[in-house]
């Protein structure tokens, strides 16, 4: 798992932060989430601002994730990153869903 840029105390992002490298847990949407995967963090990113660069990055992986959960930024930048995602992801043929998470009006 891979969060780009600060997350927030009380956010589902800093819970997976903290608790995830502990074989922790985390609820999401009124479900308990078991955290198995490994949690990294890459600092320095916006939602608004770095959008384009986070798309790169996603496209330039080897294996590209099935499931993005978009958890930071307004709802509107949300949506259209979410939409650039789904768009490259139908063109090369991969196979991906992004959700989007609570607004928390940063970004």
């Amino acid at each position: 798992m891979l969060f780009t840029g600060y997350q927030g105390a009380g956010t589902p992002g800093r819970d997976i932060q903290r608790y995830g490298p502990r074989g922790g847990w985390v609820e999401l949407d009124g479900e308990r989430i078991d955290i198995r995967a490994r949690v990294e963090t890459v600092s320095g990113y916006s939602a608004h601002a770095d959008g384009q660069d986070l798309l790169n990055f996603v496209r330039r992986m080897r294996r590209p994730p099935r499931h993005i959960r978009l958890v930071h930024g307004e709802r509107h930048a949300q949506q259209a990153l979410r939409e650039a995602l789904m768009a490259w992801a139908a063109q090369k043929g991969h196979e991906m869903t992004v959700t989007l998470g609570v607004d928390l009006g940063e970004g």
